[in-house]
């Protein structure tokens, strides 16, 4: 066996302990796991009603700012939008690809919103609030009607405090009356809500308590029988009006005809 020289051996480094080499040469880090992204669904069809263009543009384009790889180009949001249409609206869409094949994205969207989306310009959102009522509904159903259209139409908030007071009924208005408004225009919502629901917690109880027996309770529902107060029929020892009233007439007519010697009638009447 081979011994090596001395010079050689002077040269071999001496051995590292396992701890020291790991150490001094750790291993990469390794990789984090894939994060799974939430996809969106698929909107619904849109078939051509115009209440619905809003929101079904609105969930489109959610799904291109979620999924910017998969929707990239103009041709795969078209792609995506044509998809989605059916009846009328799928008839617009081969119409409008059938004369320009090339047409990119927002040209697509320009046109569709000129066919189908009717009620999200500022101008309409400003002519509905002027004629914006609370009606029948409560507060809380009027207020989701006021503050949708109150995005679209950009007011300030002043002009929509001034709106908002003008919608509501006369009953709001004048509890309102007797109340410090609040500072701001929310505050002023949550306010009426409260104030609203309170009048009707309490009136339907009011109104229940006075309804008479025998009627119908706030359900509709007829009231049990044995809740019912039962009129007293008159006794046989009471008179009844009406035999009061024609006793009297007979009298006063058997008096006349004794007074003018009618007296083969006064057998009859008696």
């Amino acid at each position: 066996m081979l011994q090596p020289t001395p010079a050689a051996a002077a040269n071999i480094p001496p051995t590292l302990p396992l701890r020291s080499v790991a150490a001094a040469c750790p291993l990469p880090p390794s990789p984090p796991p894939p994060v799974r992204e939430h996809t969106l669904p698929m909107p619904e069809k849109f078939s051509g009603d115009l209440d619905k263009c809003g929101g079904f543009l609105t969930q489109c384009a959610l799904i291109f700012w979620q999924q910017t790889h998969a929707y990239a180009t103009d041709c795969a949001k078209i792609a995506l939008i044509v998809q989605l249409l059916t009846g009328r609206a799928f008839k617009w869409a081969q119409a409008v690809l059938g004369t320009n094949p090339n047409v990119s994205y927002p040209e697509v969207l320009a046109k569709f919103k000129c066919v189908f989306d009717k009620g999200s310009s500022p101008e309409t959102a400003a002519h509905r609030m002027f004629s914006l009522k609370q009606g029948r509904r409560s507060v809380a159903d009027f207020s989701v009607e006021f503050w949708t259209l109150a995005e679209e139409a950009g007011w300030e908030e002043k002009a929509l405090r001034g709106a908002f007071l003008n919608g509501l009924n006369e009953r709001i208005k004048r509890e309102l009356a007797t109340k410090d408004m609040p500072a701001t225009l929310s505050a002023l919502v949550d306010m009426c809500i409260r104030l609203d629901d309170h009048m009707r917690e309490f009136g339907g109880r009011s109104e229940e308590s006075r309804r008479p027996m025998g009627s119908s309770n706030a359900w509709g529902h007829p009231v049990p029988s044995e809740w019912r107060k039962v009129e007293q029929e008159p006794g046989d020892d009471e008179e009844q009006p009406m035999q009061l009233g024609r006793a009297s007439f007979r009298t006063a007519r058997w008096r006349t005809k004794s007074q003018t010697g009618g007296g083969e009638e006064n057998t009859g009447a008696g």
